[in-house]
């Protein structure tokens, strides 16, 4: 399966739609992530400054990927140490390891629900 990004080519219906289509979302800690999580598509949201606690989608099936740097969860959209590192630090490597986590528990899953029937 490959990516789709929709970005600014939707209406919050179309997103919704699109979103329920989908196996999974990844999305930055905004909109789009919280009406996957409506629609029941797995999410795994990217936080910068807001404090995923409060602010990540509920449920089990809905993950955050964080950089623990000391100035985060701030909470400012304009960083005021003028760096956004909670973000633009973010490494890549963390996402993957989340995505293969999700996959393992996912298989693990799928062969539990299997070996039921």
């Amino acid at each position: 399966t490959s990516p789709v990004s929709a970005a600014g080519e939707t209406s919050l219906t179309d997103l919704a739609a699109l979103t329920s289509l989908a196996k999974l979302v990844i999305s930055t800690d905004s909109g789009p992530a919280h009406v996957a999580a409506a629609t029941g598509t797995e999410t795994v949201a990217l936080f910068g400054p807001s404090d995923e606690t409060k602010f990540k989608p509920f449920g089990q099936q809905h993950q955050a990927v964080t950089n623990p740097i000391s100035c985060r969860p701030c909470g400012e959209h304009e960083c005021p140490l003028d760096h956004h590192n909670c973000l633009t630090e973010l490494a890549v490597a963390k996402v993957v390891e989340v995505l293969n986590d999700l996959e393992a528990c996912n298989h693990k899953l799928a062969r539990i629900n299997t070996d039921k029937t």
